[in-house]
């Protein structure tokens, strides 16, 4: 019923999302967190995805700022 965004921008780029639905399944695909993970890793970033107890599902995603 409810989600939250947070993004902070200095050095590296963070977007962090947080809501409070039934989670994701372990059966479930994930390809399009396969890519954001993929993205966020090749410039020396992390993607991390947990459980938001008691429901909902937290999702970090930082990569390095391209200062170019």
């Amino acid at each position: 019923s409810s989600a939250s965004v947070h993004i902070t921008i200095d050095d590296m780029i963070q977007v962090q999302v947080v809501d409070d639905g039934v989670g994701i399944p372990p059966t479930a695909v994930h390809s399009g967190l396969a890519n954001l993970r993929k993205r966020a890793e090749s410039p020396g970033g992390s993607l991390v995805l947990r459980s938001q107890p008691p429901r909902g599902t937290a999702l970090c995603w930082q990569a390095l700022r391209d200062r170019s």
